[in-house]
């Protein structure tokens, strides 16, 4: 609420491999980009001018986000992404690697792959933390290989063969369960080992399916995906054992995406309790750096946020709203404001429309959780394939998540009563019940990743659900982003607009207002 002060403000800064001066001083060299911040006022901003910029970790930012918004008091915190921070970018007086030192990995990068945090309150402890090393390997093709021994890196390898792309690792995920795993010993040995001269090299979902290596791509996704499983399993077991007096986990990192890992996990009860962030992939950082700045001067000020109170739509506030936006952005479209537009919305998905569902602040983290999703009824038949073909352009094995009201979770899915599922962080099994029924929302190995909802967390959200019950006597919906595939989530109303304007479905829900297609433009 207080007016931002940049001759006063604290200011951190994190990167990956190099600190950002010495990116700085790099387009310095190729255009007068110093110069160009004096110019704009932003030089406090750049450690050129200001020396009092803190420079934070990767995993330390991740840990630090995750602890923000931890429903915990105490809790283990572990950071598993493909790389971290450069060992060279560490200061040889930071505490961190004082205590874990990193190998000497002469011309080769060295990077983090794991750090363990204790959380005490507002509190972080770093207890463990492992660095791998990268080698170049050429292959016969003379495709040159980057390749380290961790986990994150195996999964990003896996993601480059099998989709030409180091972040597509939830495709690789999805593709796990149409294959047979094998052993892995050694992780970049595996890797090495593969026939890169099938790895696909194209672009797109047509010369991914032309490609033809379906059953190939989907056995090596499987064994990254077991391998995965197997050795988290066993880092937790040792985690939970060496600090016995932890019972909770908060899991983070890109890896924490992992929702069928994250079921399992949780299933093991090696921890009485699992949390996922909303935000575990680096859209977390700078919410980590700021929110350091924040308890390192405010440590008392720091309180569990309950899970009932967990929300992930932190977007730019005061969104504006109103009649006169709405119809002069959509005056080609028919415009109503219902009495009820959770009646109104709730009446056409029973009818097998699909409408695009736009409210409020956006959602961090990659997932629609309810401010900016395209819903439609789970009972519609084909709905995936229809999805995937003419609305997502996705490739057609790929699943949709599901919403539903917290309540009735356990009575849909293999979950406990009172189960907490408000990011998509988890994929259970449906229940044989209703497998029939929830197939649209369904994956090929009967899971489903969820999404459950409570009035506190999203008030008009859960209103939809309850209103969709009451006419067909389902409280889910079929849940996916307002987006195709390879653009963004919608963000402003005007994106949503022109989402609109390109992609099928048939409402657009805005605020309290309705958007529908006229005769002419169905034409």
């Amino acid at each position: 609420s207080k007016k931002f002060d940049i001759q006063t403000a604290l200011i951190a800064e994190s990167s990956y491999y190099k600190r950002p001066f010495v990116e700085e001083e790099k387009l310095n060299q190729e255009f007068p980009y110093f110069d160009r911040l004096l110019k704009l006022k932003q030089e406090k901003f750049s450690r050129k001018f200001n020396r009092n910029i803190e420079f934070l970790t990767h995993h330390y930012c991740h840990a630090r986000a995750a602890a923000a918004v931890s429903p915990f008091f105490k809790s283990i915190i572990v950071v598993l992404d493909c790389s971290g921070n450069a060992s060279a970018e560490f200061a040889k007086d930071h505490e961190e690697t004082r205590e874990f030192p990193p190998p000497k990995g002469g011309k080769n990068l060295v990077t983090e792959a794991c750090t363990v945090y204790l959380q005490n309150g507002s509190e972080l402890k770093c207890v463990f933390k492992e660095w791998q090393i990268f080698h170049e390997y050429i292959l016969p093709n003379q495709r040159v290989l980057r390749l380290s021994n961790g986990l994150g890196r195996l999964y990003e390898a896996a993601s480059q063969y099998i989709f030409n792309s180091m972040h597509e690792s939830g495709k690789v995920m999805g593709l796990a369960a149409f294959g047979k795993a094998v052993n892995i010993k050694n992780r970049s040995q595996y890797l090495r080992s593969l026939n890169w001269d099938l790895a696909f090299t194209g672009r797109g979902k047509a010369a991914w399916i032309h490609h033809g290596e379906f059953e190939h791509f989907a056995n090596i996704a499987a064994t990254v995906q077991a391998h995965f499983e197997k050795s988290i399993f066993s880092f937790m077991k040792r985690l939970r054992s060496e600090f016995s007096e932890y019972d909770n986990l908060i899991f983070t990192g890109g890896t924490a995406l992992n929702c069928v890992m994250n079921t399992k996990l949780l299933d093991s009860g090696i921890f009485s309790d699992v949390f996922i962030p909303p935000f575990p992939g680096d859209e977390s950082i700078s919410f980590g750096a700021a929110a350091h700045l924040k308890y390192r001067t405010a440590a008392q000020s720091w309180k569990p946020v309950l899970k009932s109170h967990q929300r992930p739509n932190f977007g730019p506030k005061n969104i504006e709203i109103n009649k006169a936006r709405v119809c002069n952005l959509f005056g080609n479209y028919k415009i109503l404001k219902p009495q009820s537009i959770c009646r109104a919305a709730a009446k056409l998905l029973a009818n097998g429309k699909l409408v695009g569902w736009y409210q409020g602040q956006s959602e961090s983290g990659p997932r629609a959780l309810g401010n900016r999703s395209l819903l439609a009824d789970p009972r519609l038949q084909n709905l995936k394939r229809r999805l995937n073909r003419s609305i997502k352009k996705r490739e057609d094995f790929r699943p949709y998540g599901c919403s539903c009201r917290f309540e009735k979770a356990s009575e849909y899915f293999n979950v406990p009563d009172g189960f907490d599922g408000p990011f998509m962080s988890f994929a259970p099994l449906i229940k044989s019940k209703y497998k029939k029924i929830l197939a649209q929302v369904g994956h090929v190995d009967g899971t489903s990743r969820i999404q459950t909802i409570r009035p506190k967390q999203n008030k008009k959200f859960y209103e939809l659900l309850v209103e969709f019950e009451k006419l067909t006597g389902l409280a889910c919906l079929l849940n996916t982003s307002l987006n195709v595939m390879g653009e963004p989530i919608v963000e402003s109303i005007e994106d949503a607009k022109f989402f609109f304007s390109q992609v099928a479905i048939d409402a657009l829900v805005i605020g309290d207002f309705l958007v529908l297609r006229t005769h002419r433009d169905e034409r």
